[in-house]
């Protein structure tokens, strides 16, 4: 993704299953089950440990401006 990420591809992410509303487990990370969302940015970012973590940036189509977690 982040070499995607580099070389300016479009690229588009979703989540499996189906919306269940406010107990949707994946609604305290900010993102809908069962949904689409356009990938704007990713990163490997190495931490002060020495260990490394990938990182998504991602915009839900449907969602509304300046909302984000």
């Amino acid at each position: 993704m982040v070499d995607g990420d580099e070389k300016g591809y479009i690229m588009t992410t979703g989540t499996e299953g189906e919306d269940c509303g406010a107990g949707d487990p994946l609604r305290k990370f900010g993102l809908v089950s069962g949904h689409a969302y356009t990938l704007i940015g990713a990163a490997n970012v190495k931490l002060n440990s020495g260990e490394t973590v990938r990182l998504v940036k991602v915009r839900n189509p449907w969602g509304e401006f300046g909302k984000q977690k």
